[in-house]
């Protein structure tokens, strides 16, 4: 059986940087307003291989509004004048990745996807399946005191060098983005 095993969100909505356990059979249960949605939607995205999100938040309401922008920049709402207003409105990278545990094969497959936020440019986006565990870094680097999501161009080569190192170099997949090359 192949089983979800932990779930990695890092500038997700209103998660900064959060490892989700995940044992056998899971609900989802809790209070209004405290993610529920937000990690189903991410599963979606990384799972469904699409961002644009039609189906953002049908979880929980038909009529959602929630945009991928909304998401990694974690809008905070209309503040009138100005437009919406966002906890991330600089450049930064977000992170989603699944990691799964076939027990039959006894081997790890990890899908994510990596977004690449600018202030004045669009979003670019990868996806990637790994045969590799999430790794203990968690796509975190420690740069001048300060915990620094990994950004795509260092993802996908730590992804090549440690499938690499595993023995597990052509099964590595970067199956889409919006780019047509890496910059």
């Amino acid at each position: 059986m192949i089983l979800l095993k932990r779930m990695l969100l890092i500038h997700w909505y209103r998660f900064i940087h959060e490892m989700v356990l995940f044992k056998g059979v899971n609900f989802l249960t809790g209070q209004n307003a405290i993610g529920k949605s937000t990690l189903i939607d991410a599963m979606q995205v990384v799972m469904l291989g699409e961002p644009n999100g039609g189906f953002f938040n049908k979880a929980a309401n038909d009529s959602s509004n929630r945009t991928l922008e909304g998401y990694l920049r974690c809008e905070l709402g209309d503040d009138g004048a100005d437009g919406l207003s966002y906890l991330r409105p600089g450049r930064f990278t977000s992170h989603l990745a699944m990691e799964f545990y076939d027990d039959k094969r006894k081997a790890y497959v990890t899908l994510g996807a990596v977004f690449e936020c600018f202030e004045t440019e669009k979003t670019q986006y990868w996806f990637y399946i790994a045969p590799l565990e999430i790794p203990s870094h968690e796509w975190i680097k420690h740069t001048k005191g300060a915990q620094v999501p990994y950004t795509w161009r260092e993802t996908k080569q730590t992804l090549e060098s440690d499938a690499k190192a595993y023995g597990n170099s052509g099964k590595l997949y970067f199956p889409q983005s919006n780019m047509d090359r890496l910059h």
